[in-house]
């Protein structure tokens, strides 16, 4: 059940969520930052 393949492919969809999340936080603090100031 548990092949390299459906590890690797869980594993990768783990990381686009994180970078996405990354990537959500960086728009965020550039659009915040200028409307701050």
């Amino acid at each position: 059940m548990f092949r390299n393949g459906g590890l690797g492919r869980h594993f990768f969809i783990l990381n686009l969520m994180v970078l996405l999340r990354i990537e959500n936080l960086f728009i965020e603090i550039l659009f915040n930052i200028p409307t701050q100031q």
